[in-house]
């Protein structure tokens, strides 16, 4: 990366912490499948949950392979977490 990319890159994570502090950033939940593995598929999702829990794993599951999957068209703004634990 050379001085202007890594000058670019700090600007726009500037930008985006002042967006997110003003409420300016907002998301609906969303689930993108790919179904270019080379066993199974592979999903990315997005859910409006406080905490995630084996049981809303199993339902979420559960509810994806029967098709029941209802996400939540609502927008949410946030402020990313620097405390956030993996």
């Amino acid at each position: 990366m050379n001085d202007l990319e890594e000058e670019i890159g700090l600007y726009m994570a500037e930008v985006m912490v002042e967006l997110e502090e003003e409420g300016e950033v907002k998301v609906s939940e969303y689930v993108e499948m790919d179904a270019g593995h080379d066993f199974g598929i592979g999903l990315d999702a997005s859910l409006h949950l406080e905490t995630i829990t084996p049981q809303l794993i199993e339902r979420f599951i559960s509810d994806f392979n029967s098709d029941n999957l209802k996400l939540d068209d609502s927008l949410y703004s946030f402020q990313m977490n620097s405390d956030f634990k993996e």
